[in-house]
C-alpha cells in the first residue's frame, strides 16, 4: 500500500508540473514574417537581399520578386536588411505587425565634395572654408580633384586622394581652366583636367598645358606644352589600339572616325556615320554622337543611327556588326516617312566603359524627375542587362565608373558653376 501511495503522489506531482509548464509553452508563439523588398527610388523589387534575424543569426534572401519569408518565436524580433550599395535597414517585428511587410532600401551615396570627404571620418578639406569642385579625374587607383574655395575664387588646389576620398597631398594653383574646341563637338567648352588616350592626366592652365605626374603620393607638374600643340596632337585623340590613334570629326549631320599611326601624318578613315533624319529631329545645332572604345583588343563603334554596334580589328577593319534597338523609338515624320528618335526615350547617347571590370554602361535621363540612370549593356548581343539609378539630382556632369563604383559631379542649379563630387557603389 505504501508503494502504491508513493506512485500516486509521483503521478500527481508530474501532472501538476505539466500544468505549470504548458501555459509557459503556449506563450511562445511561432509566426511567419513575410514581406517584399523594394528599391526606394525606382520602386523595383530587389532580389538577393540578405534578411537576418537578430538574436539567433538565422537569415534568408529575397527572391526575384523581392519576396522573403522567415519564422520567428516570441513577441518581438529585429530584422536587419542589407544589400551591397544600399543603406542597411533594421525593422522591429512584433506578433501584432501586419503582414506582408513593405521594406524600402535606399542607395548609399557618400559626398566627396562641398564640405565633406568620403573617408572613415568626415572632415573639411580646406580648414574653415567650403570646397567647390571644378573637375576631377581617375588616375590608376587615385582621384585627382580640382577644387576652389567658396570664399576666395583665387584659392585653387588640386588634391590627390584615394578612391574613397582620403587626402594624400595637394598643390596650390591659379588661373586654371581653358575653353577648348573639340572637332567632334558643336562648340567650345571649359576644360580643367584632360585624360589622354595613354591614361595620363593633363592640367589646363591659362597659357600652358601641364602633365600631372604622381610619385610617392605627391603631385608634380611637368612638360609644359603650348595649346597649339595639344589642340592638334593631344585633345582630338579619343582612344588608341596598339600603334593606331583614333579621333573623330562631326557636325549636325554626320560623324567621321579616323585613325593615324603614331609618328606618322597619314590619316585614314574608319567609318562615316550619318543621321538621315537630322532636319526633322533637331531644331538646334548639335554634333552627331558616335561613342567609341577599345574592348578586348577591338575598336567598338556605337552607331545609334543605323541601330548597330560595330567591331573593328587591330588593322581597323570591320569584323562584326551587332544589331540593337534598345535606344530607339519609331515614328512617322512630316512627310509620312518612317523614322526614329534617339531622344524620345531619354537616351543621352553616352556610353561609359569600366576598364577595371570591362563592363559597359549606357546613360539615361528621366524627363519627369530628371533622375539619371545607368543601364548595363551587353555589347556582344546589343541588349540591356540591368538598371542602376544614380541619384535624384537633376544636374549631373562627368559620370565616370571605376571598379564597380560610379563617380559624378552634382550642382543644385543649371547655371551654377561649382559642383560637389559624389560616389556610390553599383
Amino acid at each position: 500500500m505504501a508503494n502504491d501511495s508513493i506512485i500516486k503522489c509521483r503521478i500527481i506531482l508530474l501532472c501538476v508540473g505539466l500544468l505549470l509548464v504548458i501555459p509557459g509553452i503556449s506563450q511562445v508563439t511561432v509566426k511567419n514574417v513575410t514581406g517584399y523588398i523594394y528599391d526606394s527610388a525606382g520602386l523595383a523589387p530587389m532580389p538577393n537581399v540578405n534578411v537576418v534575424l537578430s538574436g539567433d543569426g538565422r537569415s534568408v534572401t529575397s527572391n526575384r520578386s523581392g519576396y522573403f519569408k522567415m519564422a520567428f518565436r516570441g513577441k518581438s524580433n529585429k530584422l536587419l536588411f542589407s544589400y551591397m550599395g544600399y543603406v542597411a535597414k533594421e525593422i522591429t517585428v512584433t506578433d501584432t505587425t501586419k503582414m506582408p511587410l513593405r521594406v524600402y532600401l535606399a542607395l548609399e551615396i557618400k559626398n566627396i565634395g562641398e564640405v565633406r570627404i568620403v573617408n572613415e571620418r568626415f572632415r573639411n578639406i580646406l580648414e574653415g572654408d567650403s570646397l567647390r569642385v571644378l573637375d576631377y579625374e581617375i588616375r590608376n587607383n587615385r582621384l585627382l580633384i580640382l577644387a576652389q574655395s567658396a570664399n576666395d575664387s583665387l584659392k585653387q588646389r588640386i588634391y590627390l586622394t584615394s578612391l574613397g576620398g582620403y587626402i594624400y597631398s595637394y598643390r596650390n594653383l591659379k588661373d586654371v581652366g581653358k575653353e577648348i574646341k573639340f572637332p567632334d563637338e558643336p562648340g567650345k567648352r571649359q576644360v580643367y583636367l584632360f585624360k589622354d588616350s595613354y591614361g595620363e592626366v593633363q592640367l589646363l592652365a591659362r597659357t600652358r598645358v601641364w602633365q600631372i605626374f604622381i610619385k610617392d603620393d605627391h603631385i608634380y607638374l611637368l612638360y609644359p606644352n603650348k595649346y597649339e600643340t595639344c589642340t592638334k596632337n593631344l585633345f582630338p585623340i579619343k582612344c588608341r589600339l596598339n600603334n593606331k590613334l583614333f579621333f573623330q570629326e562631326a557636325d549636325d549631320k554626320s560623324n567621321a572616325t579616323y585613325f593615324l599611326v603614331r609618328d606618322s601624318d597619314t590619316i585614314k578613315r574608319v567609318k562615316l556615320i550619318t543621321d538621315e533624319y537630322n532636319k526633322v529631329r533637331y531644331l538646334r545645332q548639335r554634333a552627331v554622337k558616335v561613342p567609341l572604345l577599345v574592348y578586348n583588343q577591338q575598336l567598338v563603334l556605337f552607331n545609334f543611327y543605323r541601330n548597330e554596334i560595330e567591331f573593328f580589328n587591330e588593322q581597323a577593319r570591320s569584323v562584326k556588326k551587332v544589331p540593337t534597338l534598345f535606344h530607339t523609338r519609331w515614328y512617322y515624320d512630316q512627310m509620312g516617312k518612317k523614322a526614329y528618335d534617339l531622344d524620345a526615350i531619354n537616351f543621352t547617347q553616352q556610353i561609359i566603359h569600366d576598364q577595371v571590370t570591362n563592363r559597359v554602361y549606357s546613360v539615361w535621363k528621366t524627363v519627369l524627375t530628371g533622375r539619371y540612370t545607368l543601364k548595363e549593356l551587353d555589347i556582344n548581343n546589343g541588349i540591356l542587362l540591368r538598371e542602376i539609378p544614380i541619384s535624384d539630382h537633376p544636374f549631373i556632369d562627368k559620370i565616370l565608373i571605376n571598379d564597380n563604383r560610379v563617380y559624378f559631379m552634382f550642382r543644385d542649379r543649371a547655371e551654377q558653376k561649382f559642383k560637389s563630387l559624389y560616389t556610390m557603389t553599383i
